[in-house]
């Protein structure tokens, strides 16, 4: 069964921005895009290279090895060579920590 678990405080990821965090040994990316908070496996499914190493433009997220886009709302391959979707994790803000269901 899915819990919730603390990732970071509202304040730590400004708007536009996205920061990669160690979450109970999960490596989890949360990014801010228009006041909303998207949770997402901070790995890329092509070369495991960390993707908040790369570029973040809107809810599109570039892994900085190989050029894979990923849409961080939906987990979906935009751009390969990545073939296999982003896991995308439910996400919500309660007393100023953001909080992923895992």
């Amino acid at each position: 069964m899915a819990t919730w678990v603390s990732i970071c405080k509202d304040n730590q990821v400004k708007e536009g921005e996205m920061k990669g965090f160690n979450v109970g040994g999960k490596s989890v990316a949360v990014a801010r895009v228009k006041g909303e908070f998207l949770v997402f496996n901070n790995v890329c499914t092509h070369a495991e290279c960390e993707l908040s190493g790369g570029t973040l433009d809107g809810k599109v997220v570039t892994c900085w090895c190989h050029g894979s886009e990923f849409d961080i709302q939906t987990g979906r391959v935009l751009t390969p060579p990545a073939k296999k979707p982003l896991q995308t994790y439910q996400v919500k803000v309660e007393d100023g920590q953001v909080l992923g269901e895992f």
